[in-house]
């Protein structure tokens, strides 16, 4: 299992999740017009058809959407589930000549890192203007250096948030859906959605019965990670631990481990033998109620999940044959 950068980024009472890796980086794309000006906007619905399909690249686990900033071609912009910031990469921030605007700070799993914002006119995907007029500046490279490539930003859940939409591995594809003109997909059951610091999550029951709160974070390349106290619980291990590893943060590392669920209740099925890791949860995502933890990619992708924040809801169709698709 790859290892993972897991961040919180604070932003008075907003918190985002980032993830990734470790290797080397290829710079994003150049600085260029886009061929395709944004034509649709977020910022007016009636500019959006009943359902608008966004293309994605599939890669490493991860996902991507073409980013345009200002009219130019930005690079692919990492898709984030687990983050409430949209980011653009300082050094296309810093090539673009975006305005400064005020500043921020991150935590991650062993401490904290300023960073800066910038004014965009506009932040656009495939075409569709977000109605972004600020946005972080980060090293992408820090924060995704598993990647074997530079992304040119990050795309976070509440930039879509407003609306209804699906992700789909299989199709490679998010669909967007107009409110007015939204219906739930046939035959996938409905569950509540919860959100936490923003970010999109579900109730899960481990093995011994403990539920948890599981944030659904596409920025992350794993199946599951949990709070090491959970590694403790009666019934929650298949087996003991596996083996150990290291999450890398903005602010240092800390030591992980390994092992397998005796199973997981989610979404109405029961998985067993899930890998899960444990490590000690970052500062401040923690709750009164439940353990707070995330899914993955690699979960994730066996299911086509629907959004709808705004009535606190979530669609989920089974799919497990995504090589077969």
């Amino acid at each position: 299992m790859r290892n993972l950068l897991f961040l919180c980024l604070i932003l008075g009472l907003t918190l985002g999740l980032l993830t990734g890796c470790n290797t080397s980086a290829r710079t994003a794309g150049e600085d260029t017009p886009a061929q395709n000006p944004p034509t649709l906007s977020l910022a007016n619905a009636q500019t959006l058809p009943a359902a608008l399909r966004i293309p994605l690249s599939r890669q490493h686990g991860y996902l991507f959407v073409n980013g345009q900033v200002n009219g130019k071609r930005a690079g692919l912009m990492l898709f984030d589930t687990g983050s409430t910031l949209t980011i653009v990469d300082r050094g296309v921030a810093n090539r673009m000549n975006l305005p400064e605007d005020g500043e921020g700070r991150t935590v991650g799993v062993a401490g904290t890192a300023s960073f800066g914002f910038r004014r965009v006119d506009s932040m656009a995907i495939a075409g569709l203007d977000l109605g972004i007029e600020r946005v972080a500046s980060l090293s992408m490279y820090k924060l995704t250096r598993g990647f074997r490539m530079n992304p040119g930003g990050l795309i976070g859940f509440t930039a879509l948030s407003d609306y209804p939409f699906t992700i789909d591995y299989q199709r490679s594809e998010i669909v967007l859906y107009r409110p007015d003109a939204f219906t739930p997909p046939p035959n996938a059951p409905r569950f509540r959605l919860h959100s936490f610091r923003g970010l999109p999550a579900v109730i899960a029951t481990l093995g011994g019965g403990q539920e948890v709160l599981l944030i659904i974070d596409t920025g992350a390349d794993n199946a599951l990670t949990l709070p090491d106290q959970c590694a403790q619980m009666p019934g929650v291990l298949g087996v003991s631990t596996t083996g150990r590893g290291v999450s890398h943060g903005v602010g240092g590392n800390v030591h992980t481990v390994q092992g397998y669920l005796k199973h997981l209740d989610i979404f109405g099925l029961r998985l067993n033998g899930l890998p899960v890791t444990f490590e000690p949860p970052p500062t401040g995502l923690t709750s009164n109620q439940y353990p707070v933890g995330r899914i993955g990619g690699d979960l994730i992708e066996s299911f086509r999940l629907t959004y709808d924040m705004r009535h606190r809801a979530i669609w989920a169709q089974f799919v497990p044959d995504s090589s077969d698709q």
